[in-house]
């Protein structure tokens, strides 16, 4: 599945990388690499992530709190590569 969504595997290849300097060079090589299309997709996926994360903390549902905390955090970090 990944291969066919460039923008999945990139997300996958962020949320595992916890340092920020790392992030940003994954941004840099491969998001920006991309079409424009991947990267509004991509951009796309990791807000509907979020959004979906977020409603889920309101409706007191358990969720993975470390991974709401990273997508916020690449939430902030890709408008840089996505625009």
């Amino acid at each position: 599945m990944e291969a066919d969504k460039p923008e999945v595997a990139i997300l996958s290849a962020l949320l595992q990388t916890r340092d920020r300097l790392l992030r940003a060079e994954i941004f840099e090589r491969r998001l920006r690499s991309t079409s424009k299309p991947t990267r509004a997709r991509f951009a796309t996926t990791v807000t509907e992530t979020q959004v979906a994360l977020e409603q889920a903390v309101l409706r007191g549902q358990n969720i993975d709190r470390e991974l709401l905390l990273q997508l916020r955090l690449i939430g902030v970090e890709m408008e840089a590569y996505v625009a």
